[in-house]
């Protein structure tokens, strides 16, 4: 955490020193695990460059969640699932330094279909799950018991529109902007799922280009939600988020990235661990662009860092930004 937060200081501290080059940005990064995405809508937002029209991102994500948290007997929690996005944003801009963004999304969590292949994966990377292997295959449960005693069990959802992000943002110099935004409450997946409110939130991002093949890129988020819904009692209503990753370009117009992302809990003294401590992922992949004015594809794994905070398995991410 404090290898993050030194590097994301960092974006802000050495903007003068960076230069044009061909390094590629990071591809944007959102968390997908409903236990966070529920209360708080920070994510990492890469940098945005000045463009004379709109530009789009599209990215797919399809995730395996896992986690059952038994240690107390009072307080178990089980979340088996399998969740897919995607994600439709676009960034026009308006003035030589501002930009304006929006961005929706369909999600679904069910059962699903691919546990075979995520015991192959796991076989083959040598990375256990030990809560996969004690879990039918391709099963739902996402129940759990609270502090306060109640039983709660939340149903799969085939289908769903996710809230509405719009934002505006700023350029303050070359090397880092800064995006306001705010999240509406146009969810239709329900309880479990959605935030059910309006949110705020603030990121300001800066990079560097330590040469024309590695670019660092690195943010700091604030967000702020209020209390809603059945678990009001626990939640909090202030987080914050750190990235930092690095984009190396390895050859011609390609380039390989890791980015590390932690962001605070958004519950406290639930007993549930995956609801009280933060989440923190590591989002590594592949950056392609076969000719220098064509689209990024993004090919990208996204492993849970921190295997006690959030129930991330593995999500596998394929995107296009033009």
């Amino acid at each position: 955490m404090h290898r993050f937060g030194t590097l994301s200081a960092l974006a802000a501290l050495v903007v003068a020193g960076a230069s044009s080059s061909n390094a590629q940005s990071l591809p944007t990064y959102v968390p997908i695990n409903p236990v966070t995405t529920s209360r708080s809508a920070l994510y990492f937002q890469s940098m945005v460059g000045p463009a004379p029209t709109w530009r789009a991102t599209a990215q797919f994500d399809w995730s395996s969640l896992i986690e059952i948290a038994a240690s107390d007997p009072t307080t178990p929690f089980l979340l088996d699932a399998e969740v897919l996005r995607l994600n439709l944003t676009l960034v026009r801009d308006y003035g030589p330094a501002n930009f304006v963004l929006v961005s929706a999304e369909v999600n679904s969590a069910v059962a699903g279909v691919m546990d075979g292949f995520y015991n192959w994966y796991h076989d083959v990377t040598g990375l256990r799950v030990a809560a996969r292997e004690q879990r039918p295959s391709n099963e739902f449960a996402y129940r759990g018991r609270f502090k306060d005693g109640v039983e709660r069990e939340w149903n799969d959802s085939p289908i769903s529109l996710g809230d509405l992000k719009l934002g505006a943002g700023v350029r303050n110099s070359p090397s880092v902007q800064t995006l306001l935004y705010v999240t509406l409450p146009t969810s239709t997946a329900g309880r479990g799922y959605s935030r059910g409110v309006v949110t705020g939130n603030a990121t300001i991002t800066g990079f560097r280009n330590f040469s024309e093949r590695l670019r660092y890129e690195g943010s700091v988020g604030l967000g702020w939600a209020p209390r809603h819904g059945e678990l009001e009692e626990f939640q909090k209503t202030i987080f914050w988020a750190l990235s930092s990753g690095l984009s190396l370009r390895f050859w011609g117009n390609q380039s390989m990235f890791f980015n590390g992302f932690y962001q605070t809990a958004g519950y406290r003294d639930t007993g549930v661990e995956g609801y009280d401590r933060a989440e923190m992922t590591g989002d590594m992949g592949f950056l392609i662009r076969p000719s220098p004015t064509g689209p990024v594809l993004i090919l990208a794994l996204t492993e849970d860092l921190k295997p006690s905070g959030s129930a991330v398995d593995a999500t596998f991410r394929i995107g296009l930004r033009w």
